[in-house]
């Protein structure tokens, strides 16, 4: 539920009006209260009052000519009789809502003084300026680190305006708000159909994951296959391999044997040579 908000001068902006909402919260000495009911003797339902003394079990003393406090002073109110009011960084300047915000200003924007300041500008809180060039009085500088060009009457060749960055808000333009009560009828129509929307995308993305899990158990269970059918082949190099290597040691055994044969088979025929030899040379004397 929507905080009720309220148009009120702010003295420390220079009595600029600026928006409060109400807020479920006892008031301090210093804040904005609103009075709830005509109940009260003193106050009108509506009306708008500081508390300059804070009783956290009673209620607050505010500021009224029939005074009721010891010092007769003001008037109490019990702290189920107001709401307390808090300020939002929205206020109103000719007629147009804007949203202070705590940054460095462009060229063209609007700046609200949100200190006592100091120089030319030394108790002008509330007052709003627009940033500009300062090549347009002659000033090229450049960027400014941590100050901004105003647009001033006293702006000459000579000297310009400057406002430090921590002595200003920018003004931001807020959208303009619907007068009319907003339909709850459409809201929930509108929120049905986006659920509704959501739950088709997440259908959608459920069949898509589904599709991509059978796809990679697919590639998996062909990855596992190829490892299988690799497995196999290399255990048929392997044993192959065995075999050659077998085969090889008996054809090196056969080979020996064969030369081991080949040296009795010369020696037989070099004994064979030399007792031919002794049998001619025996018959020739």
């Amino acid at each position: 539920m929507a905080k009720k908000t309220h148009v009120i001068k702010d003295e420390s902006l220079g009595g600029i009006e600026r928006e409060y909402i109400e807020v479920e919260r006892k008031a301090d000495v210093g804040d904005k209260v609103i009075v709830l009911s005509d109940g009260t003797e003193r106050f009108s339902a509506g009306e708008v009052v500081e508390p300059f003394e804070v009783n956290e079990e009673y209620g607050i003393f505010v500021e009224h000519e029939r005074g009721t406090n010891i010092n007769h002073r003001g008037a109490c109110l019990l702290h189920s009789e107001y709401k307390t009011l808090e300020p939002t960084d929205i206020v109103h300047v000719d007629g147009i809502r804007y949203r202070m915000v705590d940054r460095k200003a462009e060229v063209g924007e609007r700046v609200i003084i949100v200190t006592d300041g100091s120089g030319w500008y030394e108790g002008r809180t509330g007052e709003v300026f627009e940033v500009i060039d300062g090549e347009r009085y002659g000033f090229t500088c450049g960027d400014l680190l941590d100050e901004v060009y105003v647009d001033h009457d006293e702006n000459d060749g000579v000297s310009i305006c400057v406002i430090l960055d921590v002595e200003y808000h920018v003004l931001v333009p807020v959208e303009s708000e619907s007068k009319t009560p907003q339909n709850y009828e459409d809201v929930i129509a509108r929120l049905v159909s986006k659920v509704s929307g959501l739950e088709a995308e997440l259908t959608t993305y459920k069949a898509l994951e589904r599709v991509r899990q059978q796809r990679l158990e697919y590639e998996l269970n062909g990855m596992k296959r190829d490892i299988e059918t690799w497995s196999r082949d290399v255990e048929g190099l392997r044993y192959a391999n065995e075999e050659v290597s077998s085969r090889l040691g008996h054809v090196e055994k056969d080979a020996e044997e064969i030369d081991e044969k080949i040296e009795m088979i010369i020696d037989d025929i070099v004994t064979l040579d030399e007792r031919t030899n002794a049998k001619l040379i025996g018959g020739v004397r």
